[in-house]
């Protein structure tokens, strides 16, 4: 049983995680797969694993497994299944697909074959037109399963899916046996790669084999590089032969482009899967909100509540995805029991308890007590929940996120208005999401923050588009129907472009998705959307109506006051109507926007229709608009001109806006508006002015081929010298930048031989340079770089392009990297000058490249750390990484144990980061060590344990025993002779021809070790020669232990004086005065002494223990913590003070609880149970407690 719910049912497969059959206690109808990954894993592991998680639960697909909840195994009752998953391993809730994996099915007919293959298509296509690569394509990722004579595939692992925008090509990911040639060789990356998986994968589950014979993962990556796969003849049609083939390209652009195509070739049926291919949303925009949360969040100050309200679709529940996945300790309430909220007291506490970060901070006497006794038949239900409710939020900080509160049932409703105020004022976060119109929460709660989610912006849906679309995507056009016929709501677009799949406006050929529609599809879509709008217009006054007309007719949003001039209405009069047009959702709140804007671009247009685009208004707007006469309605301006059909006027304003768009670099926006104006009536001059703005601004967008195309059509025109010959050299430039080099050079060398200013001869000359670089003509550069440089009008950015240039020619001509690093320096002081942040940490790298070859690492790194500096980044890590080790030993020295453990953790995060193993191995020592002394045993070994994997392998013995010596010492603290014997003879093993001093030091101390668990007579010579040796090696820590030891021996032997003079011994005092822990063991020894002779004390035994009390109230807790603490115990009640004894009493037991829930097997819990200080302590401990009960 996992978390006191999930139960295992039998193991159902295994790869990079485990996975089992489960049933679920509040859902015991149901069957589940829980995907478990090992807590162990490294940090790259499980974050994959969270992100497989919420890719999941945003994927939409019946050929891809669903997800449900996650979750962090934090108990567990072990049976026969499931024996090799831990307390501390993550897992995944999965929907149960009944098959068998893809490579383990015998049915491989042609006809299975492609059904087979229709359905994976489907799934890839999904992925692929939202911007995912699913990387890990393989018969092991697929279940397939055949009920009814229909065949099902699933996917089941997205462990390795990425976005495409985040894919780092210089990443491997796959399998090697599946993956692309282009990952492995590092180059660029596109969803093609996983079409190369499919064809693997086709002949995989064909062949029984792989198209080659290596075996050696070296082997297999040289041959998915080199070697071309010949498809074996088969018994099935030649186009699935062919298919096959053309998948295993070598080269990306010789694979189909999209899983389209693919259906096409094979004749395959598109149409039955179109409407499987909605949207994958990738939400933008919401930055205010998620803005105003991060605040609430950070804000330690506010105990609000936050209620996001909106209307169905808006987008809250995304809100709270995105909230869950940015911040670490967030509960979600959101995801709760399948089916009504019948069991919501029991799943609110549940995940609560079972939250790792909030399950580590709870008693396990606590914990035992809400698995057997909460549920929906306990006894003032509520009563019992706000007493744990209040435990959890007194010991942790965390959000909890609640969505849709208005369909909790009543009884959810009433414990969540119970508790939540209890939540709140221990500062725990609270957010809620609620549909605008339910108004619950604000009756229900206090102290609420409210801010509403509206419909995005024109900006925010063109960015979502753009991100939840590839580029193959005809995303503009799609943006422009949701824009004439959708409202902007998130939930609205996609339930918009859904109805356009399921009406084939939005259809799939094999050349694409495409849209198309007919007059009749577009009148359908409005008149859908009429009768709505209609009765939300029919009210208005003339006054609301005329004002909604002006602004429907405006291309964009202009401000209260010039829609008031365009309308003519006075300041009130404007602001009464404004309001009310607010209030009615006909116009966006001002929280929103400032600006008059409709709620939805359809609304707009159905009000704009009713004006059947009536031309006076645009001419009285633009009217109004040339008497204001303000540069910031330019383009306004040229809008209401052309809708006017005043185009010479339209233009005028068209270019003063253009030319703007072109100085801010903005030349998408430029060619837009260009290619509007070539379809004008306009004079023919102004035609030619305007192709020539066009061409500039494709080469402008590297679109070099259309620009090509336009510049050869102008230049059969008759034009002036200039004109040509600025054509001629952007024709020429052209030319270079598509790969036709001698038709290029040709051109610009006909062009040096006429009239030209010292700028075009430069840009002209360095073009030129650039050709022969690429034609290895290496001996001409120079002659041209040095011209260049000779000119009055060369510039330091050129300059440092020039010198860069001649840097490579050093490379790649002479492999002179002195001269290049010269050069390259040359660049860098050019750069410098200009300013260019990215030119200059260009450069940087460039030169730490060249240290870098010439072994020069330490200027290397220096050159490499500054151009990181420069782009934001990180410094020399792993110089930080070693001084966090040695603050750490710092703070371990001076017993601040909780600070030691936060730099160690920080090193070892660092040296994981970097690849820097012994660093690991070191960290992970300290962290085993620190870990030890707060009592946090199984931190401790799983560290140590790690660390000595860690020094194995680097065949380090020195540190692998620096490991055993921790190791031992805790096997030591916690009684467990037999685990000691058995490290001990591992030592004596390892250690056998080894005679180093140190490494003798360990071996005797652990023998000492074992000597007093075996309860053999420790004499004092012994103890003398240990103490000794401990000093030598500055083991303050283990000197504690021995000279308690020694002390417990005089006092059984010898006089006060003796053991007082020993207490107040140089050595020992000087020990004491390191720390307050120090100091307190050293009180805590006079005490002893007091206690034995109290005739001859020189103060009370209750001094000193008080006063070792309060030099360890405040510190971490340890072993030390529960001696004293019983010491206290022990002599209030030998005094008759029961009310204080038992005080002390419950302090010990919960320490002692603390310590036992910290050790990790059970065997080492029993161990710890029967030491002899513990076994003399409970019955005296017990007697106080259960009589005062």
């Amino acid at each position: 049983m996992i978390n006191n719910r999930y139960k295992l049912l039998g193991k159902i497969g295994e790869g990079r995680s485990r996975v089992f059959l489960c049933s679920d206690l509040l859902n015991s109808k149901k069957e589940f797969a829980i995907k478990v990954l090992s807590g162990k894993s490294d940090k790259d592991e499980l974050s994959s694993f969270l992100h497989e998680y919420y890719l999941l639960r945003k994927l939409d697909h019946p050929n891809i497994i669903s997800a449900y909840e996650k979750g962090t195994i934090l108990s567990l009752e072990k049976n026969s299944v499931g024996e090799e998953i831990s307390v501390g391993d993550k897992f995944i809730i999965l929907e149960y697909f009944r098959g068998q994996e893809l490579n383990q099915f015998a049915d491989i007919s042609e006809e299975t074959i492609k059904e087979i293959l229709s359905q994976i298509n489907s799934v890839l296509y999904y992925l692929h037109q939202s911007n995912y690569i699913y990387f890990d394509l393989k018969p092991e990722n697929i279940l397939i399963s055949v009920v009814n004579q229909k065949l099902t595939i699933k996917f089941i692992d997205f462990g390795f899916v990425k976005y495409f925008s985040s894919v780092d090509s210089f990443v491997s990911r796959g399998t090697k046996e599946y993956i692309a040639p282009e990952i492995i060789k590092k180059e660029h990356t596109d969803h093609r790669a996983d079409l190369y998986s499919l064809g693997m994968l086709l002949y995989r589950i064909i062949f029984k084999e792989f198209p080659f014979k290596a075996e050696k993962e070296i082997d297999i990556y040289r041959a998915q590089i080199s070697e071309n796969v010949k498809v074996p003849e088969i018994d099935y049609s030649f186009p699935l032969q062919r298919a096959i083939t053309r998948l295993l390209s070598k080269n990306p652009s010789e694979r189909y482009y999209t899983t389209l195509q693919i259906f096409d070739f094979l004749g395959l049926e598109i149409d039955r899967f179109r409407k499987e291919w909605g949207i994958i949303p990738y939400y933008v925009g919401r930055d205010e909100i998620l803005s105003n949360i991060k605040n609430y969040i950070n804000n330690s100050d506010e105990s609000k509540i936050f209620l996001i309200t909106g209307q169905e679709g808006s987008g809250k529940s995304e809100i709270l995805n995105q909230i869950e996945n940015n911040y670490e300790r967030v509960v979600n309430l959101s995801v709760l029991a399948d089916g009504p909220l019948n069991n919501f007291a029991v799943d609110f506490i549940d995940r609560l308890v079972y939250t790792d970060f909030i399950h580590d901070e709870l008693d396990s006497s606590l914990i035992s007590y809400i698995a057997n006794h909460i549920n929906y038949d306990s006894e003032d239900l509520i009563g019992q929940l706000k007493s744990i409710i209040a435990k959890i939020a007194n010991l942790n900080n965390f959000v909890l996120l609640i969505d849709n509160i208005e369909n909790f049932e009543p009884l959810s409703l009433e414990i969540l208005q119970s508790v939540l105020p209890i939540l709140q004022s221990n500062n725990i976060k609270i957010i809620l999401t609620e549909d605008i119109n339910s108004g619950l929460s604000q009756s229900l709660f206090r102290n609420i923050i409210v801010d509403q989610l509206v419909p995005f912006t024109d900006e925010e849906l063109g960015h979502f588009i753009d991100k939840s679309y590839a580029a193959f995507f005809p995303r503009e056009k799609l943006l422009e129907m949701i824009k004439e016929f959708s409202d902007f709501l998130p939930g609205s677009v996609i339930k918009f472009i859904d109805n356009l799949i399921y009406l084939k406006i939005l259809d799939y050929t094999s050349e694409g998705a495409i849209i198309q529609y007919s007059p009749e599809d577009k009148k359908a879509i409005e008149e859908s959307l009429s009768q709505l709008f209609k009765n939300r217009i029919q009210d208005l006054n003339y006054k609301e109506f005329s004002y909604i007309k002006t602004v429907s007719a405006l291309k964009e949003t202009l401000p209260e006051s010039v829609v008031a001039l365009i309308c003519g209405f006075n300041d009130l009069e404007s602001n009464l109507v404004l309001q009310s047009l607010r209030d009615k959702l006909i116009l966006l709140r001002s929280k929103k926007s400032i600006n008059p804007e409709f709620t939805s671009n359809s609304l707009r247009n159905y009000v704009y229709n009713l004006t059947n685009g009536n031309s006076n208004l645009h001419e009285k707007i633009s009217s109004k608009l040339v008497e204001l006469n303000d540069d910031r309605y330019i383009s306004e301006l040229a809008f209401q001109f052309e809708k006017a059909g005043d185009y010479n006027s339209s233009y005028k304003y068209y270019k003063i806006f253009i030319d703007k768009a072109g100085s801010v670099s903005a030349y998408a926006t430029k060619r837009l508006i260009l290619e509007k104006l070539s379809e004008f009536n306009l004079p023919q001059n102004l035609h030619l002015e305007i192709n020539i703005d066009i061409s500039e601004t494709l080469y402008k967008l590297a679109e070099f081929n259309a620009c090509l195309d336009l510049t050869n059509r102008m230049l059969e025109l008759q034009l002036e010298a200039k004109t040509r010959q600025k054509l001629t050299i952007q024709k020429a430039v052209c030319f270079a930048r598509i790969g036709e080099l001698s038709k290029s050079k040709k051109l610009i060398e006909e062009i040096l031989t006429e009239d030209l200013t010292s700028k075009e001869r430069i840009n002209i000359k360095y073009e030129l340079s650039l050709i022969e670089l690429e034609l290895n003509n290496y001996d001409i550069i120079p002659k041209y770089c040095s011209e260049m440089l000779e000119e009055q009008e060369v510039t330091f950015l050129e300059k440092g392009k020039i010198n860069n240039m001649l840097g490579l020619v050093e490379i790649y001509k002479n492999n002179d990297l002195n001269s290049a690093l010269k050069y390259f320096y040359e660049t860098l002081n050019n750069y410098e000058k200009t300013k260019d942040i990215m030119q200059i940490a260009a450069v940087e790298v460039n030169i730490g490249n060249i240290y870098n070859m010439l072994m020069d690492s330490k200027s290397a790194k220096n050159h490499w750390n500054k151009a990181l500096h420069l782009n934001q980044s990180v410094g020399n890590v792993e110089q930080e990484a070693k001084i966090l080790m040695n603050t750490g030993i710092y703070h371990f020295n001076q017993n601040e144990f909780e600070k030691a453990i936060e730099q160690y953790k920080r090193a070892n995060n660092i040296f994981s980061g970097i690849a820097y193993i012994f660093g690991n191995g070191l960290a992970l020592t300290n962290l085993g060590e620190t870990y030890c002394e707060t009592c946090e045993y199984s931190k401790a070994i799983e560290s140590l344990e790690e660390a000595q994997l860690i020094f194995t392998e680097l065949n380090n013995t020195d540190e692998l025993f620096e490991s055993f010596f921790h190791l031992a010492k805790i096997y030591y603290r916690l009684n467990s002779r037999k685990q000691l014997d058995e490290l001990i003879d591992k030592m004596i093993r390892i250690s056998k021809d080894k005679k180093v001093n140190r490494i003798s030091y360990i071996n005797k101390i652990a023998a000492f070790f074992a000597e007093n668990l075996a309860g053999m007579e420790i004499k004092l010579d012994d103890l003398e020669s240990l103490i000794q040796d401990a000093s030598t090696n500055n083991d303050s820590i283990l000197l504690m232990e021995l000279f308690t030891q020694k002390i417990d021996l005089l006092l059984n032997n010898s006089s006060c004086e003796v053991v007082s003079n020993f207490v107040n011994d140089f050595n020992v005092k000087s020990l004491s005065e390191k720390n307050n822990i120090n100091d307190a063991w050293w009180n805590l020894q006079h005490s002893k002494i007091s206690a034995q002779y109290s005739e001859q004390a020189t103060e009370p035994e209750i001094n000193f223990l008080n006063k070792a009390y309060e030099l360890i109230e405040h510190e971490t807790i340890t072993e030390l913590t529960l001696i004293i603490i019983y010491g206290l115990f022990e002599y209030y009640k030998e005094r008759g003070n029961i009310k204080k004894a038992t005080n002390y009493a419950h302090y010990f037991k919960s320490i002692y609880d603390f310590i036992l829930a910290n050790i990790p097997a059970q065997e080492l819990k029993e161990n710890y149970r029967k030491k002899k200080f513990l076994q003399s302590a409970f019955p005296k401990i017990n007697s106080v407690i259960e009589k005062k009960l």
